[in-house]
């Protein structure tokens, strides 16, 4: 996996699978709109309140969004506490709430982390899809938290859903240390599904080159 404009367009590989389900569950459908919230502007230039919502759901949307990373980077910390908000949000599509929580790589906060551990920890034992959808996407932004989250990742390359299993492969990559490399490694002398497979060359990749920047 490249270091840009990779992550977005290649997302969870069920994605129309789950738009699909999106279409059919009430609760996975939405506007996007949501509350209105006061407009406002930091002293630095960076859009709150409505502004800042409108501004991070456009870097979501689309079908096959563009890389947001820089973007998202420029916004900061906002960024990351609006796009928990968001992901949390039953008045956004249920595709974007899991772009959401996919995203919150690009901006690393504790928040962030804690956000991240614990859509991990009430999901990995569901076989819904949509659970598993955010836990594939929770699994692949925490690759942008480095070395401190690769444990906790590591056994989720066992995971029996293959959309799982990419997410992690594509977060070990990023973190890029020995052990992320030598868990790739151990993975792919087993791993059956081809998507995965080319998934975890990749991540290997990826790890070989110093892991993508963050």
């Amino acid at each position: 996996m490249t270091t840009k404009g990779k992550t977005m367009n290649n997302g969870v590989r069920g994605m129309t699978a789950f738009l699909l389900l999106a279409t059919i569950h009430p609760g996975w459908a939405g506007a996007g709109a949501g509350r209105a919230l006061p407009e406002a502007r930091s002293a630095v230039g960076v859009p709150q309140g409505r502004g800042l919502r409108t501004e991070v759901l456009a870097l979501i949307s689309g079908y096959e969004p563009g890389d947001p990373r820089e973007a998202l980077q420029r916004l900061g910390p906002a960024a990351a506490e609006m796009l928990i908000a968001l992901s949390q949000d039953p008045a956004v599509s249920g595709l974007r709430r899991v772009r959401a929580i996919e995203v919150l790589g690009y901006v690393p906060t504790d928040a962030g982390l804690a956000y991240l551990r614990g859509v991990v920890a009430q999901t990995r034992g569901r076989g819904d899809g949509s659970s598993i959808y955010q836990l594939a996407a929770a699994s692949r932004a925490l690759g942008g938290f480095g070395s401190q989250v690769s444990a906790e990742l590591v056994p989720l390359l066992g995971h029996r859903s293959a959309d799982v299993r990419e997410g992690v492969a594509a977060a070990l990559g990023r973190i890029g240390t020995p052990e992320a490399t030598a868990a790739l490694r151990d993975r792919a002398q087993v791993e059956r599904d081809s998507g995965v497979r080319a998934a975890l060359k990749g991540a290997l990749g990826t790890a070989a080159s110093g892991g993508a920047s963050r």
